[in-house]
């Protein structure tokens, strides 16, 4: 990643990019902010790996970062909701690879024609850089995701990968069906029925549908 992406180029696109998913969530709130937590995620998983000035904050890194966007009014932000973002993106990130590649045919580049950079090098850097999130980021993520922030929350308690895309399928035919908040009556449906039976589908855990 460019050297120049540091802690502060950090703060500001969370920043820009809350700001940015506010601006335009109107009636599909929950949507974008799964989108914003999506890419909070990524960007904190990218400046661990590779921020110019990440050894300065070590173990501390997810209380700083937080402390700060607290400060600039950015609500979800405490470090149990960070974790949760960079969860969230960890078990998503199989899409990382369509949106840095548009993300880098998007931002201005001065480099050799045909060689673009990635989500791993440069783009992530390059978006710091930009005045305005794209709006075609937002909405190539938007098509990745069709449950609510809460239903993938609950999903994330479900280590084996199998297990919880067949409960998230279950959950998006749900909502389809029935519409908001069917879902989450779908996964406490089957957790009741998973109990009753002692088990899972995969024979190893119910999924935890708390808040």
């Amino acid at each position: 990643m460019n050297s120049g992406f540091g802690f502060q180029q950090l703060i500001e696109l969370c920043q820009r990019t809350h700001q940015e998913m506010q601006s335009r969530a109107g009636r599909s709130v929950d949507t974008f902010l799964v989108v914003r937590n999506w890419l909070f995620g990524w960007y904190i998983v990218e400046y661990e790996q590779n921020g110019a000035d990440r050894a300065e904050y070590g173990r501390r890194f997810l209380v700083t970062l937080s402390k700060r966007l607290q400060e600039i009014g950015i609500r979800g932000s405490s470090p149990t909701r960070l974790k949760l973002y960079r969860a969230f993106y960890q078990q998503h990130r199989g899409i990382g690879p369509t949106v840095s590649d548009q993300l880098a045919m998007l931002l201005p580049f001065e480099g050799q024609p045909g060689i673009r950079p990635t989500a791993s090098d440069e783009s992530l850097s390059g978006l710091a850089e930009t005045p305005h999130l794209p709006e075609d980021i937002s909405n190539q993520l938007i098509k990745h995701f069709s449950l609510g922030w809460s239903h993938y929350v609950a999903l994330l308690s479900i280590d084996n990968a199998d297990e919880r895309r067949f409960y998230e399928i279950e959950a998006e035919l749900e909502e389809k069906r029935c519409g908001d908040g069917g879902a989450f009556s779908e996964l406490d449906k089957v957790n009741m029925q998973m109990e009753k039976m002692g088990s899972s589908p995969s024979g190893e855990r119910k999924v935890e549908s708390g808040k």
